[in-house]
């Protein structure tokens, strides 16, 4: 199934809020607690595939190395991303498109932190490779707070060889949270190919 070139695009939504609701405690790594149990997951993606959604995302927001160190996970990267969007692939069976979900490191990029470029850029290589290997259609990079993790995302897409979507999480006065203007990052992003 080709990535939509029609607009909009309907996707899936508040997948979060409905684990939480569906009983997974505050506090554990997503990713582990879904892989754990695939109910959860499984009936709210098949409701959103027959509601008529061009995809679902795949439970793998912070499946990458940094994020899920913090849990003791680390080492898990291929399997939880592996994991997670055959689950995906499951509940859609084959009504919409599946996105390797993913978000930030956890990590800051010079100079606002400790990390460099190229080190939050293998992070997202090593993810989007792991998702790629998954069969997901494409990546979705989400909740980003600026250009830089954004040209990273898209730059470790285009290596995993996947479309890549990004959206940014935006203040009131409408910059992004590192302080970018907008109207840059989408120009930035179409240069670099963003879909």
């Amino acid at each position: 199934m080709p990535f939509p070139t029609k607009t909009p695009v309907l996707l899936d939504g508040g997948t979060g809020t409905n684990l939480y609701k569906a009983g997974m405690p505050r506090g554990v790594c997503v990713e582990d607690w879904v892989a754990a149990n695939p109910a959860a997951i499984l009936e709210r993606q098949a409701a959103y595939a027959q509601a008529g959604c061009d995809a679902v995302m795949a439970p793998t927001f912070g499946a990458n190395r940094a994020a899920l160190g913090g849990y003791g996970f680390a080492g898990r990267v291929a399997e939880l991303n592996r994991e997670l969007v055959a689950l995906s692939k499951r509940a859609v069976a084959g009504r919409c498109l599946v996105a390797g979900d993913a978000s930030l490191t956890g990590l800051f990029p010079e100079p606002f932190g400790e990390s460099s470029f190229a080190e939050i850029l293998e992070l997202y290589t090593e993810q989007f490779s792991a998702l790629r290997d998954a069969g997901a259609d494409y990546i979705a990079a989400e909740t980003l707070m600026g250009l830089a993790d954004a040209r990273m995302a898209v730059l470790a897409a285009r290596r995993a060889g996947l479309a890549v979507t990004v959206t940014f999480t935006v203040e009131p006065h409408g910059r992004t949270l590192s302080g970018g203007g907008m109207g840059g990052c989408l120009l930035t992003l179409a240069a670099m190919g963003a879909a």
